[in-house]
């Protein structure tokens, strides 16, 4: 038998949603972020309770440098999924780039406490600490990410710079050099080696 027409157009309204969603996924691939916008903003229409289009949505903001706008689209989709990992991750970059630096450290600390091997949340609120000149802790937390992955980029670059800030600039050389061995062209961890040389 046929669908009652009250159960009949929420279904419509989903397929509807997902096929957006899907091309507004595929304009952010592109680098497309205002018509990736556009089509998460087309698909909460359909369906206003879709996660995954308001998670999605944030990080084409982010993307826009629509910063603001970044973190109330994290916080609506955490409202229906408030223990998604990747959307505090990436609420606490946000917040972060905002210089609401305590609250991104709490964004962080939420990620890790929902998934404790997060290299990338590892990292991230490496940072922070790093910014909040809290060094000791920062760097405990670029070795966990390390630990997690060790050739994460970022995090090796970082925790240099933070054995650098330690005064103890041998080890920063010798981590430097291992983010170097990752990408040889990362001309940033060379200049800064050459300067921890000079130290």
């Amino acid at each position: 038998p046929a669908a009652a027409p009250e159960t009949f157009a929420p279904a419509v309204s989903a397929v509807r949603a997902d096929a957006l969603h899907r091309q507004a996924n595929a304009a952010f691939r592109e680098g497309r972020f205002d018509d990736a916008v556009a089509g998460y903003e087309a698909a909460l229409r359909s369906r206003p309770d879709f996660p995954e289009a308001l998670y999605n949505r944030g990080n084409a903001l982010f993307s826009l440098r629509q910063l603001d706008a970044a973190v109330a689209s994290y916080d609506a989709s955490l409202r229906q999924r408030p223990d998604d990992a990747r959307t505090l991750n990436n609420r606490g970059n946000a917040l972060r780039d905002l210089d609401r630096l305590a609250e991104a450290l709490d964004s962080y600390d939420r990620a890790l406490a929902i998934e404790s091997d997060y290299a990338e949340a590892f990292s991230n609120r490496g940072t922070v600490l790093q910014a909040l000149r809290r060094l000791p802790e920062a760097l405990a937390s670029y070795d966990r990410a390390l630990e997690l992955a060790p050739d994460h980029l970022q995090a090796l670059a970082n925790r240099a710079s933070v054995l650098a800030d330690l005064r103890r600039p041998l080890e920063a050389i010798a981590g430097y050099e291992r983010a170097i061995a990752v990408r040889p062209d990362f001309a940033e961890a060379h200049v800064d080696a050459a300067m921890c040389r000079l130290l």
